[in-house]
């Protein structure tokens, strides 16, 4: 069995590079939490442990609107895979406005993954 992240970003927010970065590791550091804090499933640890001993494997994608970030993170979720979507404070861009940027999926099955995310677009 083989398994990875998958990142997604927002492109239509044209987020500094520096901005997109921390967007995607709160996602990561999110998304691992609860398996780190063994608050999460049996079978996100089994995956977890596997994704680990392979190398850690993470693919980055993109999306272009607030709508198809979230479908992506609701489809991860209704299949059990683990996700976190993050919302930005709107702190240093955005105009003090929250604002969804990124999700984090996984790590998981890769073929239950691809489901969702084979079709997007490298970032």
């Amino acid at each position: 069995m083989n398994t990875k992240m998958v990142i997604v970003v927002r492109k239509d927010l044209k987020m500094r590079k520096g901005k997109m970065i921390a967007q995607a590791a709160h996602a990561v550091e999110n998304v691992l939490l609860p398996i780190l804090l063994n608050c999460a499933s049996k079978r996100a640890h089994r995956y977890y442990e596997q994704w680990k001993r392979l190398g850690s494997k993470k693919i980055v994608v993109s999306v272009n609107s607030e709508i198809d970030l979230v479908k992506i993170h609701e489809e991860a979720l209704k299949n059990s895979i683990s996700a976190y979507i993050v919302t930005d404070a709107g702190n240093t861009e955005f105009n003090g406005i929250q604002t969804r940027t990124a999700v984090a999926i996984g790590p998981w099955d890769d073929s239950e993954i691809d489901k969702i995310t084979a079709s997007l677009k490298l970032l």
